[in-house]
């Protein structure tokens, strides 16, 4: 399942547990006919199954990220020791050498 579909099914599946918890607030206070709110509740619970069954279903088809194995890391490792070696020795290579009695910048 792409990712971004995953995170619709999850962003729909907060909005209609949000819309249970409303349901329930406005049943306790009374705005909602005894006669309807089974019905309505029943109907959102269903939805929130449904989608709940679709978010593991597609995290279940994600690609599994797997670690890094030891290998790959100790080739990382090697890689950026190396540069760093190489870097450190260009850049000694390239520097001056100031002899004695040669003043530290520029000339006289």
């Amino acid at each position: 399942m792409n990712p971004d579909r995953l995170a619709e099914l999850e962003e729909e599946l907060r909005f209609l547990l949000r819309s249970i918890e409303d349901l329930d607030r406005e049943h306790a206070a009374g705005d909602v006919d005894e006669q309807d709110y089974p019905i309505l509740r029943d109907g959102y619970t269903a939805r929130a199954a449904t989608v709940m069954r679709s978010i593991d279903q597609g995290r279940a088809a994600l690609p599994v990220g797997g670690r890094a194995s030891k290998r790959s890391i100790a080739i990382g490792i090697v890689v950026v020791i190396l540069v760093a070696a190489g870097s450190g020795w260009f850049v000694a290579s390239q520097s001056g050498q100031r002899l004695t009695g040669q003043p530290m910048t520029g000339g006289a």
